[in-house]
This record gives C-alpha cells, sequence and structure tokens, in this order.
C-alpha cells in the first residue's frame, strides 16, 4: 500500500515486480551505509510508515532514529523543530566535524 500522494509515482520509482523492488529498496542496501545518519521520524506520519525508519536504524548501527510520538510528515510543532535543530547541530558537531561537548 501507499499514500494517496506516491499512488501513481511507486511503480516509476520502484519498478515493477517483487524482485526489482526488493534489489531497489533502501532496506536491501541500509548495511552498506558507512556515514553516520541521522533519520527524524514522526509517528502520526501517513505517508511513510515508521516502520521503514525503524527497520533502517535496526539493520545498521550507523543509523540514529528520533521519533516525534505527535508529529505527521512534516513537524510543525515548534518544540519538535527546536528539538530537531538543536539534535541537528548536536549530531553534525559530534560525526561531522569531530566536537564533543
Amino acid at each position: 500500500t501507499t499514500h494517496r500522494f506516491e499512488a501513481h509515482s511507486t511503480e516509476t520509482l520502484v519498478g515493477t515486480g517483487d524482485d526489482l523492488r526488493k534489489a531497489r529498496s533502501p532496506i536491501t542496501h541500509a548495511r552498506r551505509i558507512t556515514a553516520p545518519l541521522l533519520v527524524f521520524h514522526g509517528l502520526a506520519d501517513e505517508v511513510v510508515p515508521v516502520e521503514q525508519s525503524r527497520a533502517l536504524a535496526q539493520a545498521n548501527p550507523a543509523v540514529e532514529l528520533v521519533e516525534y510520538p505527535d508529529e505527521g510528515h512534516g513537524f510543525r510543532r515548534p518544540a519538535n523543530v527546536e528539538d530537531q535543530l538543536r539534535r541537528t547541530e548536536a549530531f553534525l558537531a559530534a560525526k561531522v566535524l569531530g566536537l564533543s561537548g
């Protein structure tokens, strides 16, 4: 199943047939991610199921997942936006620049 926004683009983006979909699925290649990756996901997201982000994070320890229970696809609550920016800054400082503190 897919959200109505992507209803007509899945076959174009991913292809048809189970083998092709599996081969192109990001989760199939998750273990190949070598750089740290920070993923934010709203638990009320009706477009992208949270299970996809969880599977990505479980498949690779380089992936850090942050979930927001009261957000959907795109964050609107000021406290969550602020938290996302703060976490992003800290992540980049630690993982990219090698700074701590």
